[in-house]
């Protein structure tokens, strides 16, 4: 009689990292938008990667998407190029969002709204700097500011509220 292999937090962890993981590879790497859709994927990775996974198991999801983006060369055009500039930047401000929504102890919501805040604070001081000089064009201030904004809290909201729901028994 073959023994069954039980199913056992550190197995199901690995197998929920490695999705995650593979996740934020494949999404930027292979779909090339909307950005609006695929911005809101990534954050709400980031999102579901502070709540559900330890610490040490970030990184890959806080770089791996920027990574896999740049490599794709769709997401600004002809412009993609200076995406390259950006990437430590989009570290650190993946890095902070998934931090301070992981410590502040508030509310969910005011979690997400002020991870949201301090990550694309970052992104926009960096497209403004090169902006001012003349090493991106102005696409990057709307891009690493008000579209970052949006997809970092439509992508939030959306986990959160995923997680409402299961709390709440509306979904299996």
């Amino acid at each position: 009689m073959e023994q069954e292999k039980a199913i056992t937090l550190p197995r199901v962890i690995f197998q929920e990292k490695v999705i995650v993981w593979s996740l934020a590879v494949l999404v930027p790497l292979f779909f090339s938008g909307p950005q609006l859709l695929t911005g809101s994927f990534i954050n709400a990775l980031l999102i579901y990667t502070a709540m559900r996974l330890p610490v040490k198991q970030w990184i890959p999801v806080i770089i791996l998407p920027s990574v896999a983006a740049f490599a794709h060369g769709v997401i600004f055009g002809p412009l993609s190029w200076f995406l390259f500039y950006f990437l430590p930047f989009i570290w650190l401000g993946n890095y902070l969002f998934v931090f301070i929504f992981n410590k502040v102890n508030r509310s969910q919501y005011v979690k997400l709204v002020i991870s949201a805040a301090v990550k694309v604070a970052l992104l926009f001081a960096a497209a403004y700097i090169y902006f001012i000089f003349g090493v991106v064009p102005a696409l990057f201030l709307t891009a690493m500011g008000a579209v970052q904004l949006i997809t970092a809290l439509a992508g939030g909201a959306a986990i959160i509220l995923f997680f409402s729901a299961r709390k709440d028994g509306r979904t299996s």
